[in-house]
């Protein structure tokens, strides 16, 4: 009985750690918060990654090693994605926010796969089409920084 209250023990401080908790607090702060550490971590993932990918498709000797390198992309933003996708956000100054991160990702993977098929087959209008959505995941993040600074000061983080 010892072992099983143990066990009970263990595993609600360690989902309660992890944020799996269903006595999660969602005030407008709490909500802004566990974005915010969200952001801290997996946004600058994104960013490293967008990087990483950028040099290496400039340093790629070849076409199979620019495939490999947006292929590898396009995983760790399936990884991204899906971390927003669960993250549990309720307020509705934060969704919005949440949302244009959500479309800016799936565009990200849009672009990149179009990428993939360019490499194997030239074509202007798919090459203007990444341009395009090269420029519109540029404003979407200039309008998630905007919106994020904003919640910033209201909440004084």
């Amino acid at each position: 009985m010892h072992n099983i209250i143990k066990i009970i023990i263990s595993y609600s401080l360690i989902f309660g750690l992890i944020g799996c908790t269903t006595q999660e607090n969602h005030s407008p702060q709490a909500d802004f918060k566990r974005f915010h550490h969200w952001d801290e971590v997996y946004g600058n993932d994104y960013i490293q990654a967008t990087a990483f990918a950028m040099y290496g498709l400039e340093s790629a000797t070849n076409k199979y090693a620019r495939i490999e390198t947006m292929q590898n992309y396009l995983e760790e933003v399936d990884t991204i994605q899906a971390s927003l996708n669960y993250l549990d956000i309720q307020n509705d100054e934060i969704l919005p926010i949440k949302n244009i991160g959500l479309k800016a990702l799936q565009l990200s993977q849009e672009t990149f796969r179009d990428m993939i098929k360019l490499e194997s087959q030239p074509d202007e209008a798919l090459a203007q089409s990444v341009q395009d959505k090269g420029r519109i995941i540029t404003q979407l993040g200039n309008e998630i920084s905007h919106e994020k600074l904003k919640l910033m000061k209201k909440y004084q983080l």
